[in-house]
């Protein structure tokens, strides 16, 4: 979890330094709009393994639900208080404000002490393995396939866009 937040962090970085500089474009926008697409599958996984190693058994319920409705309400208060702060400091100083709050959230990770592991019975063949096994288990099951393609596409192509589209209004009009 720490890389994929650590490569958000770096694309809303590049995102504020080049909209700041003035060389932002439409294919840049792109870019890193689908380069955080891509991210944002694994960092959802990411996200919920952690509650494992960080959260007692008992606790689980409660935390996951937790979890959902912070997740879930960022998705509006984000772009409520960007309403509120560009007017003050303008579409890059807003952007700055997310890398803060990235960058915020890099260092918290990197004080949860190192999580434990959860230990399998069996020989574990490797991360690798696991992940071709967990695909493998995707493909073949009926109800989790055609989730997983639906959400692969909403991460890739859907996401970005809902996340850029607040840029394209305020370029067109000139805020």
């Amino acid at each position: 979890m720490r890389l994929s937040q650590t490569l958000l962090f770096l694309q809303a970085l590049a995102l504020a330094v080049l909209q700041t500089m003035g060389i932002m474009t439409i294919e840049i926008l792109v870019g890193l709009s689908l380069f955080a697409g891509f991210i944002y599958p694994l960092h959802q996984a990411a996200r919920h393994s952690v509650l494992v190693g960080v959260v007692q058994r008992e606790d689980f319920a409660p935390a996951i639900g937790t979890d959902s409705a912070l997740f879930h309400a960022s998705r509006f208060v984000g772009p409520a208080l960007a309403g509120l702060v560009i007017p003050a400091v303008g579409v890059g100083g807003t952007f700055f404000a997310h890398v803060l709050g990235s960058l915020g959230f890099v260092i918290a990770l990197c004080l949860i002490p190192r999580l434990h592991r959860i230990e399998r019975k069996g020989k574990r063949a490797g991360l690798m393995e696991d992940v071709k096994d967990g695909f493998s288990y995707v493909r073949q099951h009926k109800g989790i396939f055609p989730l997983f393609i639906l959400l692969t596409f909403a991460c890739v192509l859907l996401r970005p866009l809902q996340d850029m589209y607040p840029a394209f209004e305020i370029g067109r009009a000139h805020v």
